[in-house]
């Protein structure tokens, strides 16, 4: 009889409820900077930082993270804003982690988990005191669909612009062989046809933006499941 695969060594639930609290952050400082002419604009821009600070969750801040929370309404480079956009993502698929909120549409941008997070509340530092994790498997699990799916992505990407002959398939294949064993995730032939059928079955349009979509749900869960110890690595 086989043995049964070991499961991934996961973050803790409470750095996961702190890093999600700083995407989300982030995410607000996104917002704004995308409505400087609101009439809070100017209160909320530097209200993020000194919010997670007092929470004690500074030290989660990644210098890239801080560079953006701390620039002046107005200020952000091109790249800063993009970052800051995708934030949304990434608290997103925390909070699921957390048992927040439901998971994310396939190839649709997922809806801002702040409110579920409590973004600038005081009580946010109970629910990261308190925070839990969904079960082990089920986090493996959709770790796994992710990483399918962005493989799928990328082969297919690279077939588009190779008209159907795809010379990078086996690096591909390998860089995903590579990475699901680092996580302790098994390569599922099964799993791997479905997210292929996934990904043919989305329309052109979605898959333009799939693409980024899942390559920064693989960052966030990848960290949680343990691939980095630093979650911009």
């Amino acid at each position: 009889m086989a043995a049964t695969p070991e499961l991934p060594t996961l973050k803790p639930a409470n750095r996961i409820a702190a890093r999600a609290l700083v995407l989300a952050a982030v995410e607000l400082r996104a917002n704004v900077e995308a409505q400087p002419s609101h009439p809070r604009s100017e209160e909320l821009c530097p209200r993020a930082l000194g919010w997670l600070e007092s929470l004690d969750l500074g030290t989660e801040i990644e210098p890239l993270e801080r560079d953006i929370l701390e620039a002046p309404l107005g200020s952000l480079r091109p790249e800063q804003r993009t970052d800051a956009n995708w934030a949304r993502e990434g608290a997103a698929l925390l909070a699921w982690a957390l048992g927040l909120v439901d998971p994310s549409p396939a190839s649709t941008f997922a809806g801002s988990a702040a409110g579920a997070l409590r973004l600038l509340h005081d009580t946010a530092r109970e629910l990261v005191e308190a925070a839990t994790l969904r079960p082990a498997d089920e986090l493996a699990e959709y770790g796994r669909h992710i990483l399918l799916v962005k493989h799928h992505l990328r082969d297919r990407s690279f077939r588009d612009k190779s008209d159907g002959n795809n010379f990078a398939a086996d690096i591909l294949y390998t860089v995903l062989c590579q990475t699901l064993a680092k996580l302790g995730l098994q390569d599922d032939t099964n799993a791997l046809k479905k997210a292929g059928e996934m990904v043919d079955e989305m329309p052109a349009a979605d898959r333009e933006h799939a693409g980024g979509l899942f390559f920064v749900r693989a960052v966030a869960i990848g960290w949680l499941l343990g691939e980095t110890e630093a979650y911009g690595d």
